[in-house]
């Protein structure tokens, strides 16, 4: 069963908002994404009674789940992590998988042409190497060191931005990518 065109439209609409605040202020706000999520397991609940309110909580359990945890282990996204809780609420469990995997891929590939055009394409194996270390230490209770000491000049004294770290990439619009691909997903059929 695919997902109504209206939802899809809907989703789409608030990753793109949330592209925007992401790359203006470095952040998604609460009253876009907590409504989101709010209204994907009411609107869930009221559609498929409990059945559809379990299948929205573990939609986002899966889409957000990873996000929640990289924000609690490095301090930052937790805007992508209600961002994707709201998502998973409305796409429930089976594409809430193809969801985080397209949003990771968007990511992916985000982030190695945001380093390109930053350092080269010299630096992509170091900046790889260093997330893999990254992830060890978190095997390890080691906390993250973040180069937030260098920000953006611009951003000072605006109440509306916080300071960029050096190597901030917004994830909002990956998130975006993301979900209009497994819009594509559900209306094809995926692997059907």
């Amino acid at each position: 069963m695919t997902i109504p065109i209206w939802i899809w439209i809907l989703l789409v609409c608030v990753c793109g908002v949330a592209s925007f605040t992401d790359i203006r202020s470095t952040r998604i706000p609460n009253w876009l994404s907590i409504p989101l999520f709010l209204a994907g397991l009411i609107h869930a609940a009221g559609t498929e009674g409990v059945t559809g309110l379990l299948d929205a909580i573990g939609g986002s359990v899966i889409a957000g789940g990873l996000f929640i945890l990289a924000y609690a282990i490095n301090k930052g996204g937790g805007g992508d992590a209600k961002l994707m809780l709201g998502l998973g609420a409305w796409v429930g469990v089976d594409l809430a998988v193809i969801l985080l995997a397209a949003v990771t891929a968007a990511g992916f590939v985000e982030s190695i042409v945001a380093i390109m055009i930053r350092g080269g394409v010299r630096d992509v194996p170091i900046v790889l190497l260093s997330s893999v270390m990254g992830v060890l230490r978190l095997f390890h209770k080691q906390p993250a060191t973040d180069d937030a000491s260098t920000s953006d000049p611009t951003m000072e004294g605006r109440s509306d931005h916080r300071s960029r770290p050096k190597h901030w990439i917004p994830f909002a619009p990956a998130i975006l990518v993301g979900t209009i691909l497994t819009w594509v997903w559900d209306a094809t059929g995926g692997f059907s």
